[in-house]
């Protein structure tokens, strides 16, 4: 049985459990809650944790050799805390907070901060932090306590990762919350990646405050009511939430699909959506789009009375990735642990787990309590169907389905002699000039001097005679100063356009519109009333020319080598034909002979030209010897296995290595596969 024990810290407490793995799922063997006030006096606090725990549950269950997964919240890295008295002096005990951590992390001082709390004994609580970008520094002191390294996610998602990162199936785990929505990915080896899509600046309450045009207490009730009866404005506000919930559910479709494409990987999902589903018939909503099964808060006792098809894919970390991020008192537990403690068994929790695996564990999850009968009418009939499937299935060839694969990798020999294990091929070799000239891509940006049309405005009742070389000053923090290159008459009560040019170059010395230019040659009175609007923004400070870039030149030869391998592919394929030969689409070495690059990085052009000639080794190897040793690699009769080819169809290779020592190219062959059998 392999077991975890995972710690969780949040705040001033931990949530610790002890995990057993079974066939069908994760059983929760034991959970408790521990305050972090006393437990870190200890200078070792994540031993202690585990010890402490230990010794409440270790009698029960066979703990030795349990890899502890420490999570910690990348915001709040807590890495010491101390008991003071009342009466000790703050700025002492932060200086020699400081001077601890900074004696085992290795950031600066000026990077650790430090907060004080009163616990309810009125002691104060020095509790320091190293800050969110220092995490690597985290993980290196919580690895001195542990035999394993420590594993960093943001809550609420901590839990739950450790239980995926211990499992053999692989999934990503997506919290939408109000801000943002976060994914994390894993596969049977472990951690893969993450990812974050930025979704609003603002808060759930506020948004419904926006919209609804109310203050943002109302929008705390109003989505509260909301919970308890939908309707009047309760149902536009649930309409509200609704396509809010749907703009994620759509930013979690796309997270998939990257991860999916990138990793090559199916990725069954946990969604958590507590901060954003949580009321009765948001999640009714959920469950009508995604599916899922709901994870309720409740005791202890509660969780493991529940329905197993609801408890194994659900049940307890759900409910502490809820009680993670809650933000309930602390006088009132966000989870009770304890069977005595009263039960919120009708109150949602804000947590909503949804994993999809086979068409069986779909039916499984969506059931409750009230769509049971409903859901077993449902696999019973997938049951029925299933069954035909196998009947129909034990009818047809067996190795045709089970064993003939799409694809598979074979071995060419090119040395002198045959090799048992591998295709006698045969080397084309070549050598090939092309040029080609390409656009340039890369920009060098020049100060220049910044020049355009302004307003003169006279509000006096007489013309205004302006001479050439008139300065004007912005009214900004620029304060950049601009000349007129040709005098300039302004009639009385009007304005005239003129042209204006910076002093010096540079973009500083922009003029954004509506910006307020004063003459400083006029009198101080004149001056409020005689004066240049900015009218159109005056943006040619900086000039972009075009320049051709190292990664322009970079692009360029590699599509001459591009070009070089397609001309080697056609000059050889009427040869190779002739043998009946199948020739790699890909040359197995590109040697460049000679390499002419008219231009060099910085150089100001649109486009430039290269010219390239270069050795081409290409490969080819019998079709007919191809089609033998796929069928002996396959244990197969060569004649059953032609029997479900298409002869006719050439052998699709793709070159995958070379191994100039033994002689050997190794290459991926589609098989085509005769499907109207």
């Amino acid at each position: 049985m392999k077991k975890i024990i995972s710690i969780a810290l949040s705040d001033e407490k931990a949530y610790v459990i002890l995990l057993e793995r079974e066939r069908d799922g994760w059983a929760y063997r034991a959970a408790d809650k521990i305050s972090l006030a006393a437990t870190l006096r200890d200078p070792e606090p994540w031993v202690a944790l585990e010890k402490k725990f230990l010794e409440k549950h270790g009698a029960l269950w066979d703990t030795k050799n349990v890899p502890v997964l420490f999570v910690i919240p990348d915001e709040q890295c807590y890495t010491h805390a101390v008991l003071r008295d009342d009466s000790a002096s703050q700025i002492n005990d932060a200086e020699k907070v400081m001077s601890d951590i900074a004696r085992v992390v290795p950031v600066a001082r000026n990077e650790i901060d430090v907060r004080w709390e009163y616990s309810k004994t009125k002691k104060r609580i020095v509790a320091a932090a190293a800050k969110k970008q220092d995490v690597a520094a985290i993980r290196n002191l919580t690895a001195r306590f542990l035999q394993e390294p420590t594993a960093l996610y943001p809550e609420p998602l901590a839990l739950c990762s450790s239980l995926v990162h211990n499992a053999t199936e692989g999934a990503v785990i997506i919290d939408v919350g109000e801000y943002r929505t976060n994914a994390i990915f894993f596969d049977e080896d472990g951690f893969l990646g993450n990812d974050t899509l930025q979704r609003q600046d603002e808060n759930l309450h506020a948004m419904i405050a926006k919209h609804f045009r109310t203050s943002f207490s109302q929008a705390q009730t109003m989505r509260k009511s909301i919970g308890m009866d939908k309707t009047q404005e309760g149902g536009k506000l649930f309409e509200f939430l609704q396509n809010t919930f749907d703009e994620a559910l759509r930013e979690c479709a796309r997270l998939l699909e990257s991860a999916r494409s990138k990793y090559q990987k199916p990725f069954p999902t946990i969604y958590f959506i507590g901060e954003l589903i949580d009321t009765p018939h948001l999640i009714e909503h959920f469950h009508h789009h995604v599916g899922g099964a709901i994870a309720r808060a409740d005791p202890w006792q509660s969780i493991l009375s529940a329905p197993q098809h609801l408890r194994r894919d659900t049940g307890f970390a759900a409910a502490i990735g809820m009680a993670m991020r809650s933000n309930s008192f602390s006088d009132i537990p966000p989870i009770n642990f304890s069977s005595i403690a009263p039960s919120r068994a009708s109150q949602p929790a804000s947590a909503v787990a949804s994993f999809f695996y086979t068409f069986f564990a779909r039916m499984r999850i969506k059931a409750t309590l009230v769509q049971s009968k409903r859901a077993a009418v449902g696999i019973a009939i997938a049951a029925l169907v299933i069954t035909g499937v196998f009947l129909w299935r034990t009818i047809q060839p067996i190795w045709f389905s089970t064993v003939l694969p799409k694809e598979i990798d074979i071995a060419i020999f090119l040395g002198e002699g045959a090799m048992s294990d591998a295709i006698s091929g045969k080397s084309w070799e070549t050598t090939i000039a092309v040029s080609d000239t390409f656009p340039a891509s890369g920009f060098k940006e020049t100060p220049s001097v910044a020049s355009g049309t302004i307003r003169l405005v006279n509000n006096t009742n007489s013309p205004v005679q302006l001479r050439a070389t008139t300065r004007l000053v912005l009214e900004n923090e620029s304060s950049a100063t601009y000349r007129m290159p040709k005098q300039a008459s302004i009639p009385a009560r009007a304005t005239k356009d003129v042209v204006v040019a910076a002093e010096e170059a540079g973009p500083e010395r922009n003029a954004p519109a509506g910006t307020r230019m004063f003459i400083p040659g006029l009198s101080p009175d004149l001056q409020q009333y005689v004066y240049g609007e900015v009218f159109e923004p005056i943006e040619n400070g900086l000039t972009r020319t075009q320049v051709v870039s190292e990664e322009d030149i970079q692009n360029a030869v590699s599509r001459l080598k591009q070009q070089v391998a397609l001309q080697a592919f056609k000059l050889f394929e009427e040869q190779v034909a002739t043998l009946q030969h199948i020739l790699l689409k890909e040359p197995i070495e590109t040697m460049t002979v000679e390499e002419n690059i008219f231009t060099k990085p910085g150089d100001v052009g649109k486009t430039f030209s290269v010219s390239l000639r270069a050795r081409v080794i290409m490969v080819s190897f019998p079709q007919q010897a191809a089609w033998q040793y796929i069928a002996k690699a396959l244990s197969l009769n060569e004649e059953d296995f032609m029997s479900h080819m298409k002869p006719e169809q050439h052998i699709d290779a793709t070159f995958l290595n070379y191994n100039q020592e033994t002689k050997v190219v190794y290459a991926k062959v589609l098989l085509p596969i005769n499907n109207t059998e």
